[in-house]
């Protein structure tokens, strides 16, 4: 699992066959994060219980 706040960063860590979260600036296109497996508002919003971290 990899935490990523640009769109290549999403795209690179799918890639590499791993589980993304992105958590883009707010004046960031959210479509851009659509490979993204979780998008958040803030790194704060991660639940673990939901990956069942």
């Amino acid at each position: 699992m990899v935490f990523k706040d640009s769109p290549a960063g999403v795209e690179a860590g799918k890639r590499a066959g791993m589980s993304v979260v992105a958590v883009p600036a707010a004046h960031m296109n959210r479509q851009l994060y659509e490979q993204a497996d979780e998008i958040l508002e803030q790194l704060a919003d991660f639940d673990p219980k939901r990956w069942c971290l």
